[in-house]
């Protein structure tokens, strides 16, 4: 605690504090509140990602004198990285909390019967995409601890929109979880703990943390939204501590498609893999960076990530020259001198890089209003499945929304966790007499 106040200012300390009694606050009244299911809305998971990535992470390492990212000393930086986040949270917060109406809905009813199918479908879709545009053999699934699978383990092919329909894994299982949950039936179990198993080992290869994350917080949604119960503290406590450490795990001993190799992490301490579990929170220290630099060299880039996001659908092969992110590497060329670190920024950082204060403030309206559409969807139509599994995929994507700021993946990874997943689950049910 002693290097925690000695690293930070008074200012800065000051809103620390009061950011960790907000999201406290937000995160609690949510647990006691008599309807169960309130816990389980996308606005305390956004809570919950702010309170690891702006509360947790920092204190753990500034308490440990580790205020660098990259060689550079990130204190100065501080006070502006928990401005933007105090201001992003409470901007979503008001948002949220005003958003009353209902402005669409569906009263889509889903076939009970043929919802197994329909999950494995879109399992195997995302599942044998990854196969098919990736040089992935099962023996390097028997090797996935290991560094001796062929070409250094190296999963290589198409990375681009036809190996992203990986994604589509998440929403699978989602759907056999529901159908488990409804029908209890052994063997439907044994087909959710296998498609779960090859999920993981996918994303583990894939060396995509976040997609891990996004399953866990699908799946819990659903369980606890379906059956209507409040979260054990002591228990989510212990399996926080428990991911932590295993996202530390992967963080050391990791290479992007290329697997684990546990050998890398062999010698090091608990604490040292907890130190590397909350190594993603130093984008707090790149967010805080990224705002000073901007508020001192006044390069605001109002247009650009529009532009990137709404052109991400095109192939590079039909426009060459389309946009590329520039703004991005150009962000980590002032804060770093290179681009080869391709550091990432909090979704406020990014806010702050196209309007500055205002870019905040207004992208904290509109993800406070999305969010709550989402709920407001399930909570009229609550026992609704399709309704169900929308709300959890969304809950799942609160965490991407708001850990990572690049506005082109997150339309991405929307429309590829959420939004074609869904269309599949509802043309699917609504063909399932003639395919099934």
């Amino acid at each position: 605690m002693n290097n925690f106040i000695q690293n930070i200012e008074p200012i800065g300390i000051l809103l620390f504090l009061v950011a960790a009694v907000i999201l406290l606050y937000v995160i609690l009244s949510a647990w006691l509140n008599r309807n169960r299911t309130i816990f389980w809305s996308p606005m305390t998971f956004i809570a919950l990602t702010f309170l690891f990535y702006t509360i947790i992470g920092p204190y753990f390492m500034i308490s440990n004198n580790d205020t660098k990212y990259a060689g550079i000393e990130m204190a100065d930086y501080f006070v502006l990285s928990w401005t933007g986040a105090l201001l992003s949270f409470l901007s979503i917060l008001v948002s949220y909390k005003f958003t009353q109406k209902k402005t669409f809905g569906f009263n889509f009813k889903t076939n009970g019967k043929s919802t197994l199918y329909i999950g494995v479908i879109i399992f195997l879709i995302g599942f044998l995409s990854f196969i098919a545009f990736h040089d992935f053999n099962f023996y390097k699934v028997l090797m996935i601890f290991g560094s001796n699978t062929p070409n250094n383990g190296k999963i290589e092919g198409n990375s681009g929109y036809l190996g992203q329909i990986v994604d589509f894994c998440v929403a699978g299982v989602a759907i056999i979880q529901i159908n488990v949950m409804k029908t209890q039936k052994l063997s439907h179990k044994l087909i959710l703990v296998l498609t779960i198993l090859l999920s993981v080992i996918v994303f583990v290869f894939a060396g995509a943390r976040f997609r891990l994350i996004y399953l866990f917080i699908t799946l819990i949604s659903i369980y606890y939204l379906a059956k209507e119960k409040r979260p054990n503290p002591l228990f989510w406590l212990t399996v926080f501590i428990s991911v932590v450490l295993i996202m530390g795990a992967i963080s050391g001993s990791r290479s992007y498609q290329r697997g684990l190799d546990l050998s890398k992490i062999k010698d090091q301490e608990v604490s040292e893999l907890i130190q590397l579990g909350l190594n993603d929170t130093r984008i707090f220290y790149s967010s805080g960076a990224l705002i000073s630099k901007t508020l001192k060299s006044k390069e605001y880039v109002p247009l650009e990530p529009f532009f990137t996001a709404l052109t991400m659908p095109i192939p590079r092969s039909w426009w060459p020259d389309k946009p590329n992110a520039e703004y991005l590497k150009d962000a980590n060329t002032k804060i770093w001198g290179t681009t080869d670190y391709g550091i990432a920024f909090m979704n406020y950082g990014d806010s702050f890089y196209t309007f500055g204060w205002l870019g905040i403030i207004f992208n904290g309206l509109f993800l406070g209003w999305l969010s709550k559409l989402f709920w407001l969807q399930f909570y009229k139509q609550s026992k609704n499945e399709y309704n169900l599994l929308n709300l959890a995929l969304f809950n799942g994507f609160t965490y991407v929304m708001i850990s990572r700021g690049y506005l082109a993946q997150e339309l991405t990874m929307f429309i590829m966790f959420i939004t074609i997943p869904m269309l599949l689950f509802k043309w699917l049910n609504i063909k399932h007499k003639i395919i099934f």
